[in-house]
């Protein structure tokens, strides 16, 4: 394809990335998924160690590109977002550029960026590191479908294995069914028996092993090998399968039939390839249409960890450029028989639906921004982020307290919950101390780090703690163990309620006799 018409399309889709992404800078806080990336890039800016100072299933990668955020911008929810919103853009032109190259056509890429941003726009969850990795895989896939077409194909592949591993920086089990997708989709377009096939994987695999060996080198340099096998192997594979059920189909519910359409349009293009029309298709479109193909299949293992929507995002990210392929080399010159066109009729209807919610959620939030009074105050802690009346009326009380005074962000019921809100840790300016910032179901509740935070709130002598009504979710394998109340105990003993609100509750140390005697015979 001539490069101005490819250029052409990626300057359409990035212009209307800013202004469809705009509004994810204005939505609202969400305390747990945003809140643990914020607290956590503001401790690695400050000295702490991932993994050793504070517990994590994910890699440190996404912890440290914030921080290096924070220390250009300042410590504010826009410096993380901005990331966010850089992040999400340059995966909609990475994809365009793909589809561009490949199928020399700029209506089919610029279609695919469109949807792209649709998807991305409406996914929530700014700051996750899912999307970080996922900017570097599908950047990896559309570097490896290029290849071929390339004058030093090696090079490519080792660009597109070393993208992969630098995507295990921020999600490694991400990265790693991505990789195993890469070399599956090079295996079936070579044949098995095609040399060039296995060259490109072996260099794949070298530029993956490299980079990822690269990231494990610096880990190691500060934690021992155990603890991040132990982080970020051993408790996801015990605690995590468990932690939802797959919620059947419910019209009412948009987000379960979400969960559900995935698996099953990977399904439809997977088996498109099989058509003969379509393997009569040049080879990079071929390999590029698999690639994604495979990847989204693979993403799918997410939902065997987390089986809700914002887990089916990244098989999405990946299965619409897989999508807007599949549909442009069955229509129309293809579509002659029956059943073209009732698999052409079927992709378009499956991408149609999945990008229907997340469309409309991209609209709703770019006519809601454009009504917002201006932020004055653009780098603040809270920077341009939302808070409802009651995070209005907790946050205000927050920062009237001493930020030496520390603070612990709780639940209700340590027990048994669905997790804490860390976000307030950030916003508060105390920061976290914690081990456990993060209070993830099935390792929270385990009376050995219940002893832990027990120990580090007394030691440390905290003096507020926040408590969260978080009830426990369904299918949540926390609400199976048994009666623990360490925790819960030792703050009812040593805390007293100072601020009550509907979802938010306010302890503060009580004071012993003495120092009670003292402050009073000082007044």
């Amino acid at each position: 394809m001539p490069r101005s018409p490819a250029l052409s399309a990626i300057t359409v889709v990035f212009l209307l990335g800013l202004a469809l992404l705009y509004p994810l800078l204005l939505q609202p806080i969400v305390p747990y998924d945003e809140g643990f990336v914020l607290e956590r890039a503001r401790r690695v800016l400050h000295g702490d160690i991932p993994h050793l100072d504070f517990w994590s299933i994910y890699p440190a990668g996404q912890y440290h590109l914030v921080a290096l955020a924070y220390a250009w911008l300042g410590e504010s929810i826009t410096s993380s977002r901005l990331v966010d919103v850089l992040v999400r853009l340059l995966t909609a032109c990475v994809v365009t550029w793909g589809v561009a190259h490949v199928m020399r056509n700029k209506l089919v890429a610029l279609t695919t960026g469109l949807l792209m941003l649709a998807a991305l726009g409406g996914a929530g969850s700014p700051g996750y590191p899912g999307f970080t990795a996922m900017l570097l895989i599908l950047a990896a896939a559309s570097v490896w479908a290029t290849a071929a077409s390339q004058s030093s194909p090696r090079n490519w592949t080792l660009t597109a294995g070393a993208l992969l591993g630098l995507a295990a920086w921020f999600r490694h089990d991400m990265a790693g069914y991505a990789l195993v997708a890469c070399l599956t989709a090079e295996l079936c377009t070579g044949r098995f028996t095609d040399k060039r096939a296995w060259q490109a994987m072996a260099f794949g695999l070298i530029g993956a092993g490299a980079m990822g060996a690269i990231g494990l080198a610096h880990q190691l340099t500060e934690v021992s090998l155990e603890t991040l096998v132990q982080q970020l192997v051993q408790q996801p594979a015990e605690v995590m399968p468990a932690y939802r059920r797959t919620p059947w189909p419910d019209w009412r519910n948009p987000r379960t039939i979400s969960v559900w359409l995935v698996p099953l349009s990977a399904l439809v293009v997977l088996a498109s390839t099989c058509m003969p029309a379509l393997r009569q298709a040049p080879l990079q479109v071929r390999r590029l249409q698999l690639m994604h193909a495979f990847v989204a299949t693979a993403l799918l293992a997410q939902l065997s960890i987390r089986k809700d929507a914002i887990h089916a995002v990244p098989a999405l990210m990946a299965l619409i450029p897989a999508m807007c392929v599949t549909a442009a080399l069955i229509w129309p010159n293809r579509a002659k028989t029956a059943g073209s066109w009732v698999l052409l009729l079927t992709v378009c209807g499956l991408l149609l639906t999945l990008s229907a919610r997340p469309a409309g959620k991209t609209l709703l939030n770019t006519l809601h921004a454009l009504k917002r009074p201006p932020v004055p105050a653009l780098l603040t802690r809270q920077g341009m982020a939302e808070l409802t009346a009651e995070q209005e009326v907790l946050l205000n009380w927050l920062q009237t307290r001493p930020h030496d005074a520390g603070l612990y962000v709780g639940v209700n019921n340590h027990d048994q919950f669905g997790g804490n809100e860390p976000i307030w840790y950030f916003l508060s300016g105390m920061g976290s101390t914690v081990f456990l910032d993060e209070l993830h179901p099935g390792v929270a509740n385990l009376q050995h780090m219940q002893a832990r935070t027990m120990e580090e709130i007394r030691s440390r002598s905290m003096r507020y703690v926040l408590l969260v009504d978080s009830p426990c979710e369904q299918g949540n394998e926390s609400c199976n163990t048994p009666s623990l109340d360490l925790l819960d105990g030792y703050l009812e003993k040593n805390y007293q309620v100072r601020l009550r609100l509907k979802k938010y509750t306010i302890l503060e140390i009580k004071e012993n006799p003495e120092a009670a005697t003292l402050r009073s015979q000082s007044k």
